[in-house]
């Protein structure tokens, strides 16, 4: 557990009486998989909660966040992944909320909405997981193994229907090593799946948190790497690397940052807030919530100044704006040159 010295202050969580049924607008989402759980609270806000905190994109934007827990479930590298971390016919994995023994815990991250999106952000949600389970849950903080932080936060958990588990590519479990085997080598359109763990590890190590079936599998992985002796090149978390790399970053509002991280759709400038940094166009650089979600990287076809120039602007301004300047006018980054975090 973390030392005491650096529990959560009062002011960042919340009071007994508030425990009642605060927050209504909260989230639990398994982050790193994109999926993410709507929980209704008090005065009619939403919270979303993760059991997969990855420090990379949420998909939305949020207000503020508490790190908690859910008992009776655990978190499982038993889904396979065809679109993110893997391809059609060869799945990486990747974590799924599961129901386990009265006294599993699984711990996550919720993150409590703006009220204004809210609602269409749950909406979403719940038509994107309808192969899931709803379930209402409590989320627990450090403080008390007793008295919740939050009550009825919803979550979205693997289902126990044989057809609806096949719809979300559910791969059940495997020997540790196979596992790890199948994360090494597996590859998607966002990336490595060796990232996917990776980051998981590092979160929970972060806040000190233990998690034996995420810890195996990591040890697997590492020990299956120093033998194929990668391990030196490839040891380090993929945001860190990617940072460094950019030569700067866009900021972009919340509908964009919807549609680049659930759709993967190419970034366009009516959704860009504002550019930060110099650079020239083909420069990489990371893509960012308000919120300073990291979203993905990519390659712009636009400078910096240009950027500033059609920022929020529609296609065919940016036509007006900049003549002749791109093959599709307004396309800031064409989804082939993005990478989603």
């Amino acid at each position: 557990r973390r030392p005491s010295s650096h529990r959560p202050s009062p002011s960042r969580t919340c009071s007994a009486a508030r425990t009642r049924r605060t927050s209504s607008r909260t989230i639990f989402g398994y982050l790193a998989t994109g999926r993410f759980c709507g929980a209704p609270a008090a005065r009619r806000r939403q919270i979303f909660f993760g059991e997969v905190l990855s420090r990379r994109r949420q998909g939305f934007a949020y207000e503020r966040k508490l790190v908690g827990y859910v008992k009776g479930y655990v978190r499982r590298f038993h889904l396979g992944d065809e679109s993110h971390r893997g391809v059609p016919g060869s799945p990486g994995r990747a974590v799924t909320l599961e129901a386990a023994k009265p006294d599993d815990l699984c711990w996550g991250c919720a993150f409590l909405l703006p009220a204004a999106s809210a609602r269409r952000i749950v909406e979403s949600m719940d038509v994107r997981e309808a192969s899931y389970e709803k379930r209402s849950l409590d989320l627990f903080g450090r403080r008390s193994e007793a008295l919740p932080v939050v009550r009825d936060v919803i979550a979205y958990v693997v289902s126990s229907c044989p057809a609806k588990r096949k719809q979300v590519g559910y791969l059940g479990p495997a020997p540790v090593p196979d596992i790890a085997a199948t994360i090494v080598a597996s590859r998607g359109k966002s990336g490595r799946n060796l990232d996917y763990l990776v980051n998981l590890d590092a979160w929970l190590r972060e806040h000190a948190i233990f998690d034996d079936h995420v810890s195996a599998i990591a040890g697997a992985v590492r020990a299956l790497r120093a033998a194929s002796r990668e391990a030196e090149e490839e040891e380090r978390v993929c945001e860190d690397d990617g940072a460094v790399r950019c030569a700067g970053q866009v900021v972009i509002d919340d509908g964009a940052a919807e549609v680049v991280s659930n759709c993967h759709r190419s970034l366009l400038a009516v959704g860009i807030v504002r550019a930060e940094g110099e650079f020239a166009a083909g420069a990489t650089v990371a893509v960012v919530s308000l919120a300073g979600a990291a979203i993905a990287t990519g390659r712009v076809a636009y400078s910096s100044a240009e950027i500033k120039c059609i920022a929020g602007k529609r296609s065919r301004a940016c036509a007006e704006i900049l003549p002749g300047r791109a093959a599709e006018p307004g396309v800031v980054i064409p989804k082939k040159d993005m990478l989603l975090r």
